[in-house]
């Protein structure tokens, strides 16, 4: 095909092509990018970049130490991504108040309050297994897991707030991989209108 029969086809085609600009490729679109940050969670990373381990990953016990990194048992950030389409846009969000500092990383400073340390020590206890009736040296032994320990300090901290790095595990944002698809897509809905 020459470029003025390519051209000549384009014009000919000018009404489908707009549509596909406008309503099609925004719907196709939205839906892969959707599927593709989703993805990134079961994949536990960003397009092949793997996300740091969480502590309830390494000595959580139960279900809640299976989930990968910013999973859970609710799937609260993983649901909350949507997609809103409009003429000639599509534009991937989530409406959930983490899920900045998740994705980008940084460091959060909660305040340490009375609930938080009554919290605290309901943890230690329930990690430690210390109950009534134990010797004193039972109790030492069962406070000395580090578990325990962690909760203990917590309840007895004198700090008033704490510093709390989130590392970077970014599950949404520019991606090679998905504008390769994106690029795909594009392409063969075209050659669908052109070839016609």
């Amino acid at each position: 095909m020459t470029p003025k029969q390519f051209n000549d086809r384009l014009r000919l085609k000018s009404s489908e092509i707009k549509h596909l600009m406008e309503r099609t490729l925004p719907v196709k679109i939205g839906a892969i990018a959707q599927s593709h940050y989703k993805e990134n969670f079961r994949n536990s990373g960003f397009d092949g970049t793997k996300w740091k381990t969480t502590w309830r990953q390494q000595h959580g016990s139960g279900a809640a130490s299976s989930y990968g990194p910013l999973l859970s048992k609710r799937k609260n950030l993983y649901n909350s991504i949507t997609r809103t389409t409009g003429k000639g846009t599509v534009t991937i969000s989530t409406n959930v108040e983490y899920a900045a500092i998740h994705n980008e990383g940084g460091t959060l400073h909660p305040k340490v309050t009375p609930k938080m340390r009554k919290f605290a020590w309901a943890k230690f206890f329930e990690a430690s297994g210390i109950k009534k009736g134990m010797t004193a040296a039972e109790k030492k032994a069962a406070a000395a897991n580090e578990d325990a320990k962690k909760w203990l300090g917590l309840a007895l901290t004198k700090k008033t707030s704490l510093s709390i790095n989130i590392p970077k595990r970014q599950f949404i944002g520019e991606s090679e991989v998905l504008s390769k698809k994106i690029i795909d897509i594009i392409d063969d809905e075209l050659n669908k209108i052109l070839k016609q």
